[in-house]
């Protein structure tokens, strides 16, 4: 393909098989917990946006962001998408999977500093939806000391 970067499918007995026959770069696909969907980055539109497609298609493909993003990474239970977008603000977007496919507005949930990227992600989403793991800290808080304890159920003892 003329894309820099393909998503492809390795199958168990290592077939490959592309995901689409664009001439853009596709990346950081992720599918949604149903595994009726998935959401990766595109630059078709000269930028990287993020998209969430049918899978495994052939299917309709819908744009998330506005304006940019990054790291798509969807929530347990399959009702949010967050993404980075351009500004540095956390995204989310609500949306409703299963036969049909409906996404709401993107809304900035806080902002962040990450460090560059060194591996696939640099956030985890937790199982409950309502807290992140980040690989960086929030823009303009500073960062309290931290104090770790090891083997604390020893101190109990005495």
């Amino acid at each position: 393909r003329g894309g820099r970067f393909s998503i492809v499918l390795r199958a168990p007995d290592g077939t490959v098989t592309p995901l689409g026959e664009n001439t853009f770069s596709e990346m950081g696909p992720t599918f949604s917990p149903d595994g009726r969907y998935l959401a990766y980055v595109s630059d078709e539109t000269g930028e990287p946006e993020v998209y969430i497609r049918s899978f495994p298609g052939p299917g309709a493909k819908w744009p998330i962001s506005r304006g940019g993003g990054r790291e798509p990474v969807w929530s347990r239970d399959g009702t949010a998408l967050f993404y980075l977008a351009p500004d540095t603000n956390m995204m989310r977007v609500d949306v409703q999977t299963g036969e049909t496919f409906e996404a709401g507005i993107p809304a900035p949930v806080f902002q962040v500093s990450l460090r560059p990227v060194t591996q696939e992600s640099r956030y985890w989403l937790a199982p409950d939806g309502e807290r992140l793991l980040l690989l960086g800290s929030l823009q303009g808080e500073s960062t309290p000391p931290t104090t770790v304890v090891l083997n604390w159920t020893a101190e109990l003892a005495r």
